[in-house]
């Protein structure tokens, strides 16, 4: 894949999450979302992806603001696994798919029927994720850090877990955790 989304789903698919549900489009809640249960737990993570609007990676602050913006109206879910499934069950119809033969990358509709059955019976996790390879750790000025800080006290508010991004440590390397937020969700 030549996308940031289409790369990312690649390497979540190398763990063993029952679900990986591309909502990309209009009116998604995230454009990957990332679904493991145990005993306990149910975690979600929301992947918003943003390439650079650059041929190389920077400090575009636009760009930033575009993905934070999405990362924050996303915390929303937090309050109502119920509907953030009901959402997806929708999300997957014939009509909504737009032109894709499903959204699921693993699992499937029945795995979102038995999480909706399983939702009321454990505790909700909502994590919260920004992908932009073209967010350079190295280049972060004021601007890009209050963007994020603001971004991030707001979602730790809603979910309880702190905003992650992914950015870039330098133009050759390839994507990885970053900043002071990089606090990995529990596994499951």
């Amino acid at each position: 894949p030549d996308s940031v989304q289409g790369r990312w789903i690649d390497k979540l698919l190398k763990g063993k999450s029952e679900i990986i549900f591309d909502d990309d489009d209009a009116n998604e809640c995230a454009d990957i979302v990332e679904i493991a249960w145990n005993d306990l737990d149910i975690v979600c993570k929301l992947y918003h992806c943003k390439y650079s609007h650059g041929d190389v990676p920077g400090r575009r602050v636009s760009d930033v603001q575009e993905v934070c913006a999405q990362a924050t109206r996303s915390a929303k879910w937090a309050t109502s696994p119920e509907s953030l499934i009901s959402h997806l069950q929708l999300r997957e119809a014939p009509e909504r798919r737009a032109g894709r033969p499903t959204r699921f990358e693993r699992g499937g509709p029945s795995d979102l029927s038995k999480l909706k059955r399983l939702a009321s019976k454990r505790r909700f996790c909502l994590h919260i994720y920004v992908v932009q390879p073209g967010l350079l750790v190295e280049q972060i000025d004021r601007n890009i850090s209050l963007v994020l800080g603001a971004s991030d006290n707001f979602i730790h508010e809603l979910t309880g877990y702190p905003l992650t991004v992914v950015g870039s440590r330098r133009s050759d390397q390839q994507p990885g955790p970053m900043g002071g937020n990089d606090y990995p969700p529990p596994k499951i």
